[in-house]
């Protein structure tokens, strides 16, 4: 028995070494267990605070990009608005530039009338200064006034309209720039 004992002593021994060899070996494997478990707690927790600032930064984006798309809504119906208004003041300035042509074109029919007119006085003015400047009308006017201021000056006029008046202002004008223009000249001199 005594053997019997002393081997299962020895038994016993080497199940409490192979014991305490297994609780060295788990509070070892427990130890980097728990280091590995802190490390990746840290890793976790750093992930966690990188991804909430991320976030934040990522709300802040959504934000200024809410607030830059109301602001070209309001930019855009505020271009509407000018453009709308561009397009009546557009259509206002075309109704007038086509009323300027017919009112041009109007114009300068009654131009080209009255320039015909005037170069018609002024030609009729030019042949009578050249008939009454002839000897021969200056002994006729001497002859059938003598005695009398002769005059070929209209003192009234029963018929005077508009249109002979802006004629006369017309034929004064062109004499007059005829004048200042070669006043040298003997057939201006006579007008």
């Amino acid at each position: 028995e005594v053997e019997d004992l002393s081997t299962a002593t020895q038994d016993v021994s080497e199940i409490v070494g192979m014991l305490e060899q297994m609780l060295e070996d788990m509070e070892e494997d427990l130890k980097d267990m728990v280091k590995a478990e802190g490390e990746s707690k840290a890793q976790a927790e750093a992930l966690t605070e990188a991804k909430k600032k991320e976030m934040a930064t990522l709300q802040a984006t959504i934000e200024d990009k809410h607030k830059r798309l109301s602001d070209t809504e309001v930019e855009k119906v505020q271009l509407q608005n000018d453009l709308s208004s561009s397009q009546r003041g557009l259509s206002s300035d075309s109704k007038l530039l086509s009323d300027l042509k017919v009112q041009c074109a109007s114009k300068k029919t009654e131009y080209e009338a009255l320039k015909e007119s005037l170069q018609n006085e002024l030609t009729a003015i030019r042949q009578t200064t050249q008939i009454l400047s002839a000897d021969d009308a200056s002994d006729v006017l001497s002859r059938t006034s003598a005695g009398k201021s002769a005059s070929f000056l209209q003192v009234a006029s029963t018929a005077t309209s508009h249109r002979v008046k802006q004629a006369a202002a017309a034929v004064a004008d062109t004499l007059q720039d005829i004048t200042s223009t070669s006043p040298s000249s003997p057939s201006v001199a006579l007008l």
